[in-house]
């Protein structure tokens, strides 16, 4: 399904990949900081992710020539 969105099977593929790299960094931060694993953290590791997936696809689009 996202290969039609994006016309491309690629596209989707760079966007899924970037995913879990941010998931694992935030959990990492926790640990280091010693900080719990609440509600809270978990809705800004959600969060996070989201961000990441929205900046990787603006990225995708930039670099195939168009902008929206």
């Amino acid at each position: 399904m996202l290969g039609v969105l994006y016309e491309s099977f690629i596209h989707p593929l760079t966007i899924l990949s970037t995913l879990p790299s941010a998931g694992v960094g935030a959990l990492l931060f926790l640990i280091l900081f010693g900080l719990e694993l609440n509600i809270v953290s978990i809705i800004g590791i959600i969060l996070l992710i989201g961000i990441v997936k929205k900046k990787r696809h603006h990225d995708d689009r930039f670099r195939a020539g168009g902008r929206a």
